[in-house]
């Protein structure tokens, strides 16, 4: 007679039975609304470099930098300036203005005579002074070249047109209005502070290492997505197989249940036998589900690093095709490190950093320099009533100019100059520093990676070794049961460390290849042993109302 206990433990298995099967049709039907795509490694790796926004993103660094570098070069471009102004001034002139412009001298007595000879008080006069009035338009246009010696050349005009009292009133003047110009050349040349190339060239050269800081910064992200990829597609690999061995544990204990069945029929049996091979076959239903999950999980983590915004309506399934590799060839570790210290992103890029703060230390010091220019200029001056005319005779020589001098400044203080030269050294040898400290890095990754290597490839050997094993005891354990000396609960839980070490061996196998990608990625040479080449970005032009 049953208790209610046991009537309460069968009803709660009932039900985690029918939750189960409720799981697998659940399950099936998912499967029947999802598509199912077959992608090899190649192909995740090829959608994965063409629609991995981080990448795309980092793809146009490159060309950003390259921009800045034309900006940087620009400097030294022809640089056209022209100016133009009207005057309209209104002097008061004092006497000396007032005759040096043509006016006259009068001169007053204190008394008036009249016709009879008599005097009388003088009449006061009221004077107010002369207004000279100019009304001139000035033209200024010039060229300008800035070199890379420090040498600075502006050839340019100046073009005046003045119209003014004297040339409109003075019978001595020659033109109303007057065209006068000057052109010329004027040279200077930095001989102290901004001399040279290296001084001029600064910006450039920092510029163009910044291009390829950007370069490298980009091939690294590169190789980290391919190297992801990778890692994700030996994880769905794994999934994958862990998923196959889950169903053939089903197959077991299936097969065992029909076997318990029969022998149960044949009187050889207990019925208890039955109902534990029934359970086993539960058991590892739900197992094969959350290896089920876990593929799914997996294989999802790999869609994240190529899937679009156009493909996200619909759910796909990836079914992988390439295998797990079972021999790994790996160089020794002094020629992983060799190869490292001359290739690795960040030691190159440390490099490049390096030669930024040794360029720009010398700008630094040549700044504490005082400024000491010499200044040249010839030009001809012309006059004439018309603008052709007044060129015409400067062209002619009417009035030649030339001028040759010097400027100098310093500052009674170069305090802020040195300051700023110190600090440049400190971040110079900041910088030596830090090539050495990311040295040390790639050197403890290796030994990190070849340590885990060397592990998971002994993992491997002892889960093929114990898989051997596992599969000979259960074979002898199911002899045994139909001998009539062992139980189903006996073989079932040989069954279950088969299945075990089945799926330890495919997870050593995927974490050897994962410690591969590794290596390759610690001494960047992944994108060679791809043969992945990386072409420079071509620029892109944003179409508007179209997102990309």
């Amino acid at each position: 007679m049953r208790t209610k206990f046991q009537n309460k433990g069968r009803s709660i298995r009932k039900i985690s039975m029918r939750m189960v099967l409720a799981g697998f049709l659940v399950a099936g039907q998912a499967e029947a609304q999802e598509a199912f795509e077959s992608i090899s490694l190649q192909a995740a790796i090829a959608r994965a470099l063409d629609n991995n926004y981080e990448v795309s993103i980092q793809r146009l660094n490159p060309l950003i930098q390259d921009e800045r570098l034309k900006m940087a070069q620009a400097v030294f471009d022809v640089r056209f300036e022209s100016s133009y102004s009207f005057q309209s001034i209104d002097t008061p002139q004092n006497a000396q203005d007032f005759v040096a412009t043509g006016g006259g001298v009068a001169n007053f007595s204190d008394t008036e005579f009249g016709a009879d000879g008599t005097t009388a008080p003088a009449t006061a006069i009221l004077l107010e002074p002369n207004i000279y009035e100019e009304q001139n338009h000035i033209g200024r246009a010039a060229f300008i070249k800035r070199f890379s010696t420090g040498t600075s050349v502006e050839l340019g005009s100046t073009l005046r047109v003045l119209d003014n009292s004297l040339n409109r009133q003075s019978a001595s003047s020659l033109f109303n209005p007057e065209f006068e110009t000057f052109s010329g050349i004027t040279l200077t040349q930095s001989l102290l502070k901004d001399f040279g190339m290296s001084a001029n060239l600064t910006e450039i050269k920092i510029a163009k290492s910044n291009v390829a800081l950007a370069e490298l910064e980009w091939q690294s992200r590169t190789a980290a997505l391919v190297g992801e990829v990778m890692k994700r597609y030996y994880d769905v690999v794994f999934s994958y197989e862990n998923m196959a061995i889950q169903r053939d544990a089903i197959g077991l204990a299936e097969k065992l249940l029909e076997d318990s069945r029969k022998r149960l029929a044949e009187g050889v049996a207990p019925p208890n036998d039955v109902n534990v091979a029934e359970g086993g076959v539960y058991i590892r239903k739900e197992e094969a589900l959350i290896a089920e999950n876990s593929y799914m999980e997996r294989q999802n983590a790999l869609q994240l690093l190529f899937k679009t915004v156009a493909e996200a309506g619909k759910a796909v399934s990836i079914r992988p095709v390439d295998p797990l590799l079972d021999k790994i060839t790996i160089p020794s570790r002094a020629e992983l490190l060799d190869y490292a210290w001359i290739n690795r992103y960040e030691i190159r890029q440390a490099g490049e950093v390096v030669n930024q703060r040794r360029d720009q230390s010398h700008f630094a010091k040549n700044q504490v320099k005082p400024r000491l220019d010499i200044v040249a200029s010839a030009g001809m001056h012309g006059l004439d009533g018309g603008v052709s005319e007044s060129y015409s005779r400067a062209y002619e020589g009417q009035g030649p100019e030339w001028a040759v001098g010097f400027t100098f400044a310093v500052p009674l203080s170069f305090g802020r100059q040195k300051a700023q030269y110190r600090m440049a050294q400190h971040e110079e040898v900041q910088a030596e520093i830090d090539v050495e400290r990311v040295k040390v890095q790639v050197s403890l990754e290796i030994d990190t990676v070849l340590s885990r290597l060397g592990t998971d490839q002994q993992r491997l050997t002892t889960a093929r070794k114990s898989r051997e094993v596992a599969l000979k005891t259960l074979e002898a354990e199911t002899l045994r049961l139909k001998e009539g000396v062992s139980t189903s609960f006996q073989v079932l839980e040989y069954q279950k460390e088969y299945a075990k070490t089945r799926s330890r061996e495919v997870a050593a196998l995927a974490d050897m290849n994962k410690d591969m990608v590794d290596i390759w990625l610690t001494t960047s040479q992944l994108l060679e042993k791809r043969n992945i080449a990386i072409a420079r970005p071509e620029p892109v032009k944003k179409v508007k109302g179209k997102s990309n």
